[in-house]
Order: C-alpha cells, then sequence, then structure tokens
C-alpha cells in the first residue's frame, strides 16, 4: 500500500516538475515581449 501511495507521488511530482518545465519555456518569451513593451 504505501508502495503504490509512494510511487503515485512520484508520478504526480514528475507531472508538475513536466508541466513547470513546459510552462517556464511558454511563459518566458510572453514576459520578454512585454518587457520589451514597456521598455519603448
Amino acid at each position: 500500500m504505501e508502495r503504490r501511495i509512494s510511487t503515485a507521488g512520484f508520478l504526480f511530482q514528475g507531472g508538475i516538475a513536466i508541466f513547470n518545465s513546459h510552462a517556464v519555456v511558454f511563459i518566458s518569451p510572453n514576459l520578454a515581449e512585454l518587457d520589451c513593451r514597456k521598455r519603448v
């Protein structure tokens, strides 16, 4: 039972890490674009 929970937790954390990495890649260019617009 504990092994199942730890495996689910590991997969859950892995999914969050993957989602965060994709979110950073997607958001970074948008933030850079907004920053450029503010400076101009």
